[in-house]
């Protein structure tokens, strides 16, 4: 398989067939878990089996990479927009880029729709020490807008604690219960004294909008950014479109919306600073 050119749609089935089709790769990584084994004695087989277990493991994540990184390229070119396998962190200031360490960006996706420029990215931390370290993965749109918005947090409701990333922005803001079954999904937060902007920007088709397709993301505003974070890397062609079409769903109805409240928004900033 030619990574560059040949179609990729599921990133897994893809990485597969990457063995198949690099024998090279594929030899080395078996011969090397194989002499694991062989190399040892009967009293060390068990830690070499482990080992050689460790390998492969290794040799999977290295190929599933190269297929993702193709995978993001290809979706780059469709689409008209740049790619760089590597990003800096400049710029990304939400809390969620503030927890743990080890935070890199790659596989960047840049353009802009509509004015707006937009990046997708994959994104990985680290919480934990040790044994207990664990390593996270997720697909992220950025979105610019020329207006500020407070800062807001909405988070999905499904994964529960363990996955409560985003309470550390949460921390310090007002939490809004609104209409419907939206509050069954999602926990909205703002700073106080902007509750009425956030419902000018939640409205109920919005929300209708957000129970239908946004169940298992979390969104914060942050300045003139909008970020949309989707747990893990995206391996297949039809997720990852529907989530473009999400990013294209709020650049058309956001835009709008702050072109109306973007007078009000910047009174209410300079009397803040004020």
């Amino acid at each position: 398989m030619d990574d560059a050119t040949k179609p990729i749609t599921n990133v897994g089935r893809s990485t597969w067939q990457y063995f198949g089709q690099h024998a090279v790769f594929t030899g080395v990584v078996i011969a090397v878990a194989i002499a694991c084994v062989l190399g040892g004695i009967v009293a060390h087989l068990p830690a070499l089996a482990a080992l050689s277990l460790f390998i492969l493991v290794i040799g999977y994540g290295i190929a599933q990479s190269r297929v993702q990184n193709a995978f993001m390229r290809q979706f780059a070119a469709a689409n008209g927009y740049s790619f760089s396998p590597d990003a800096s962190m400049d710029g990304m200031n939400g809390a969620f880029f503030r927890v743990g360490y080890g935070q890199r960006r790659y596989d960047l996706v840049g353009g802009s729709y509509q004015g707006h420029p937009i990046e997708l990215f994959l994104y990985q931390y680290t919480i934990g020490e040790g044994k207990r370290a664990e390593t996270y993965v997720y697909t992220v749109f950025r979105l610019r807008f020329d207006t500020a918005m407070p800062d807001l947090v909405l988070e999905q409701k499904k994964y529960g604690v363990g996955y409560s990333i985003l309470k550390t922005a949460a921390s310090q803001k007002e939490f809004i219960s609104l209409e419907g079954d939206f509050n069954k999904y999602f926990t909205l937060s703002v700073p106080k004294g902007y509750e009425t902007e956030a419902l000018e920007v939640f409205t109920p088709e919005v929300m209708g909008e957000l129970i239908d397709k946004c169940k298992d993301l979390n969104l914060e505003i942050v300045g003139t950014d909008l970020f949309i974070y989707a747990h893990g890397a995206v391996g297949k062609e039809a997720t990852l479109l529907d989530l473009y079409g999400i990013a294209h769903y709020f650049a058309e109805q956001l835009g709008p919306v702050l072109a109306r409240m973007k007078p009000g928004l910047i009174a209410q900033q300079e009397i803040g600073q004020g």
